[in-house]
């Protein structure tokens, strides 16, 4: 394994994307609340 440092990036990106869904999902299911709580 001597290319471990390869792509460092990828990990952040895909870390971000699922933050970034979480996040998404999370004020989606506030905004549906507000509506029809």
């Amino acid at each position: 394994m001597g290319n471990s440092r390869q792509r460092p990036n990828e990990l952040a990106l895909a870390a971000a994307a699922i933050v970034a869904n979480f996040v998404t999902s999370l004020t989606y299911a506030c905004c549906l609340n507000e509506r029809f709580g």
